[in-house]
């Protein structure tokens, strides 16, 4: 315990799907506010962010933890967001940048539309552009810790190519760029790649995709997964993104961490 403390953290996509299994960026809230850290949780709805509030203050009353409203693909909103987060912590240290999506309509790169092409490169890519880029002058007196949670998804190629593949391979490469370019200033970026995990919004998008029950399409995916037990769950991707913001990863910065149960070795 208190791998985080004194820290100050601001987590982009901190609430979750409405469902029984908990989001990765509830889950990593959860565990920095174990761990020490200030809070500053955003979601696009407040509830589901006060939601996250509520579960880290039933564990620790004492908490310093924060919960605001925030549509993060504007990016005069984020800049609002990171003063008023600034402001309440005193300083940021972390960030987290958790916000994605999938769609539907995303279905192969030869017929997707316009309009969801927009959506998917506003969410996915955008969002965490305009995150890094202003909360840079929070860190640069004091340095700080990035970490963009990203997927598999991007180093995949085949016939079923989307949007989400571009986006996804987006938001990893400008960890990298990123990290390049702040490495001097003592900010550190670093991406989670990840593989199945099971959250709700993984689960409810593949039950609607293929038509498959709750208990069909955690079946599938848990095989799916080369390593012995299947599926990860969103405490996998907390605890990967703990190490990475902690002082114990002070000279990571550039990585692509596969959090994939061996997805990534498996397709070479």
């Amino acid at each position: 315990m208190g791998r985080l403390s004194g820290k100050c953290a601001v987590i982009f996509g901190g609430g979750q799907t409405p469902g029984v299994d908990i989001g990765n960026g509830r889950a990593i809230a959860l565990r920095f506010a174990e761990e020490g850290a200030a809070v500053f949780v955003t979601a696009r709805h407040l509830k589901r962010a006060e939601e996250t509030i509520s579960m880290i203050r039933e564990k620790n009353p004492e908490a310093v933890a924060f919960a605001y409203e925030v549509d993060a693909t504007d990016e005069s909103a984020v800049q609002k967001a990171l003063s008023v987060a600034a402001e309440k912590m005193g300083k940021i240290d972390i960030l987290v940048q958790n916000i994605g999506i999938m769609m539907q309509s995303d279905k192969s790169l030869l017929t997707v539309d316009n309009a969801t092409i927009d959506a998917m490169i506003a969410t996915n890519e955008k969002t965490t552009l305009y995150a890094v880029r202003n909360t840079v002058p929070y860190m640069m007196e004091h340095g700080g810790s990035v970490v963009l949670v990203s997927s598999i998804a991007g180093a995949m190629v085949g016939s079923n190519a989307n949007m989400y593949n571009v986006t996804k391979a987006g938001m990893t490469h400008m960890g990298e760029l990123f990290a390049g370019m702040l490495a001097k200033d003592g900010i550190r970026v670093n991406t989670i790649i990840l593989g199945m995990v099971q959250t709700n919004m993984a689960v409810c998008f593949n039950q609607e995709k293929n038509h498959q029950s709750r208990e069909e399409v955690i079946a599938n995916r848990d095989q799916a997964v080369p390593l012995r037990g299947g599926q990860g769950t969103a405490w996998d991707t907390a605890n990967a993104a703990l190490f990475l913001a902690s002082d114990e990863a002070k000279f990571v910065t550039g990585a692509s961490l596969p959090v994939d149960g061996g997805t990534t070795v498996k397709r070479g």
